[in-house]
């Protein structure tokens, strides 16, 4: 099972977990749980687990990644070809309801999916299948200066877009393994995570994944 831990790319300041989890409906396994630059420990709440918004962890910055790897066989809710994040099953996501400053990410049918909110909701999708049973590599960045937003699997570009440049504060907490609305539970293993400050760029994300 892969653990990312270290190998910060230069210039870029992250809000550190190192988690694996294995999520099955109703409950989890927690492997590890290692948290940098955080006040205190995150608060668990099952069956998936909640952690502090971004702005509560003391990153003052609204461009942002969230990196993990995956690996399921399940369909995840929604359709790959047409729609929003918060139509598939919830990942590492911050999803309020109603057009709102929110993000998320999800597995939608068989593609990784990452989107975020504001004046409206924009979503990219990946070309790659991540429910084949293997771990892949997932990683969303969203640059505030500009409003893009990019997804990567496996080291790889899949998909980027543009959305608004709004400070994206409308979560009260960041949610793994669901939607942050408490629905569309995902089955799967999630690990690795890390949330940063920054808007990796493409080589820092290679250099990660490799």
């Amino acid at each position: 099972m892969p653990i990312i831990e270290g190998s910060t790319p230069a210039a870029a300041d992250p809000f550190h977990f190192a988690i694996g989890f294995s999520f099955n409906s109703s409950d989890f396994s927690l492997l590890i749980i290692k948290i940098a630059a955080a006040p205190s420990l995150i608060p668990l709440e099952f069956p998936a687990v909640t952690v502090p918004p971004l702005r509560n962890a003391g990153l003052s910055s609204d461009s942002f990644s969230i990196e993990f790897w995956v690996k399921t066989t399940s369909t995840g809710s929604g359709s790959a070809n047409s729609g929003q994040w918060w139509a598939g099953d919830g990942l590492v996501d911050a999803e309020v309801s109603n057009v709102v400053a929110d993000f998320g990410t999800s597995l939608v049918a068989d593609r990784f999916r990452f989107g975020v909110g504001g004046t409206r909701d924009v979503s990219i999708t990946s070309t790659t299948s991540i429910n084949d049973g293997d771990w892949h590599y997932c990683v969303a960045t969203r640059d505030q200066t500009n409003g893009e937003i990019k997804i990567y699997v496996d080291g790889i570009k899949e998909g980027d877009s543009t959305g608004g440049t709004e400070s994206l504060t409308r979560p009260s907490n960041i949610r793994f393994g669901s939607l942050q609305t408490n629905m569309q539970y995902f089955q799967g293993g999630l690990d690795g995570i890390v949330i940063w400050d920054t808007a990796l760029t493409e080589d820092a994300i290679t250099d990660l994944y490799n």
